[in-house]
């Protein structure tokens, strides 16, 4: 076959393609990956942004990214304020569900603060350890023991869990333990230690997204 005959056979075939078919496949090849948005991945999790969480997922964040002065996750952040759809979402894509802090707090213990028992069974269902300890040797359940939280207690229990340090030790360990509540709150006004004017600002920045 000459040069010619192919060019003319190649030149029919393109007219029979539709041209709504020819700018689908031209368009696909000039797609590009989106933007991440400007609000930080760990600052979406804990304001409960869940379309925020699936464009920064799609622009190629890293679902394990680091936050806070402890190192957060966005799981962290799901899990201690009881976003259980970006917590299945997180999971779904990968998170890790035994990432620990500096401190060695993981997500399972970031669900003991206010008792966020269905999520804390979904991190187990998903391989959540759930005598998890902190560098000074606490569990989830020594923190669910220590808030009085005895929903939670009774839970980690029948999910095997155990204390890892004893009462007195504990006791002596509290106020270093929950002051973590700091770097999980640096936009919303959980408790006396929020800060209101950065969850507006974050709330408005959030809405723009």
């Amino acid at each position: 076959m000459t040069a010619a005959k192919r060019f003319k056979r190649h030149d029919v075939f393109v007219k029979l393609i539709p041209p709504t078919l020819l700018a689908a496949a031209w368009l696909a090849g000039c797609a590009t990956v989106p933007p991440p948005p400007s609000l930080a991945i760990w600052d979406a999790a804990e304001l409960g942004r869940v379309e925020v969480v699936r464009r920064h997922l799609a622009a190629g964040t890293d679902v394990n990214a680091r936050g806070g002065i402890t190192g957060l996750t966005a799981l962290h952040q799901a899990a201690f304020h009881g976003h259980t759809a970006i917590a299945r979402l997180l999971i779904g894509t990968g998170a890790d569900v035994n990432a620990a802090n500096r401190r060695g707090e993981t997500p399972l213990h970031s669900t003991v603060y206010w008792g966020h028992r269905e999520i804390a069974g979904l991190l187990i269902a998903n391989g959540a350890a759930v005598n998890a300890k902190l560098e000074n040797g606490q569990t989830p359940l020594d923190w669910a023991v220590q808030l009085g939280a005895a929903d939670m207690a009774e839970f980690f229990r029948s999910q095997g869990g155990k204390k890892g340090v004893s009462a007195k030790d504990a006791e002596k360990k509290q106020e270093t333990d929950f002051t973590d509540l700091q770097d999980h709150c640096p936009t919303t006004a959980h408790g006396s230690r929020g800060n209101r004017f950065r969850r507006s600002e974050l709330d408005s920045e959030a809405i723009t997204e």
